[in-house]
């Protein structure tokens, strides 16, 4: 069902994302108004940090199915070998005055489970996904996202700061449609009410907040996982409004000029979103304006 205004609404997305950008991409679902929308470039784009929110869910799932705790304890260590020559590489850390992520605090240490998930997700820790990737395996993580989850274009081909691989353009890509498939997951019969739960608290509570809930009301809820390299901001998650039906929204913004005003053209997008989802369930909620 076509609805008067959604076509300005897309525009306003558009522009949005464009204004920061030589090449953008989103996608737009909600199942309760009807809408599947996308829009900018089909092809994979490299995932950025949006990526650590499917590893979550892979790992919770994996847990589950294998009737193991989310408090098994990890060895922290930052020692890793590439998918090419088998070289060893290392996760840069930073200087620990502006360091956020709590992981490295813990190295040649141990810390259960869920500690790395929500480092990974709440302080987005690189340290902490190549941990927890490795503690899993990568092709049994690959395995479930691809063929449990449905997630066919998610490819997890290589660990963060693999620097050989990625010389050779092996990569973890996605595409924004892939973020609006795997965010319903999160609340279907997959997962079990305390895994839910789990995913619900970590997918609520990444500190950078300047994108897709930004601009929405305070009282709607969230579940997100934003991320930036040199080259591409991005964001995805589940947004659920008063009446409590989610919809999906997902953007990439490559070769952005500003990485503030990168995620500020996130955040529009998202509000222009809010509103073509409010106009096709009859404004049964309000987003705010765009204004």
């Amino acid at each position: 069902m076509i609805h008067n205004q959604l076509g300005d609404k897309q525009q306003i997305i558009l522009d949005a994302l464009a204004s920061e950008s030589l090449a953008v991409s989103y996608h737009l679902y909600d199942p309760t108004g009807n809408l599947d929308i996308s829009a900018g470039r089909a092809v994979p784009f490299h995932a950025a940090s949006t990526f650590k929110a499917g590893i979550l869910m892979a790992a919770v799932y994996i847990s589950q199915s294998e009737k193991k705790s989310l408090r098994e304890m990890v060895r922290v260590r930052n020692s890793f070998r590439s998918v090419v020559g088998r070289k060893i590489f290392s996760v840069p850390l930073g200087d620990k005055n502006f360091r956020k992520d709590k992981t490295p605090d813990y190295l040649d240490g141990e810390v259960p489970l869920y500690f790395l998930l929500q480092d990974m997700i709440s302080n987005s820790s690189n340290l902490a996904t190549n941990l927890v990737i490795e503690h899993f395996g990568r092709k049994k993580i690959s395995r479930v996202l691809r063929n449990t989850f449905g997630l066919r274009e998610f490819h997890l081909r290589r660990l963060l700061y693999d620097t050989p691989a990625h010389e050779r353009c092996i990569d973890i890509t996605v595409t924004p449609r892939t973020y609006t498939s795997m965010y319903p997951l999160i609340f279907s019969d997959i997962f079990s009410q305390e895994s839910k739960q789990f995913l619900y608290e970590t997918l609520s509570s990444p500190i950078h907040r300047e994108g897709i809930p930004a601009l929405l009301p305070s009282h709607f809820t969230v579940y997100f996982k934003p991320g930036n390299t040199e080259q591409i901001v991005a964001d995805a998650g589940a947004v659920i409004p008063p009446d409590g039906k989610p919809y999906y929204f997902s953007a990439f913004i490559a070769y952005y000029k500003d990485k503030t005003e990168a995620r500020n053209a996130i955040a529009r997008a998202s509000l222009a979103a809010c509103q073509m989802v409010a106009a096709a369930r009859d404004n049964t909620f309000s987003c705010g304006t765009t204004e």
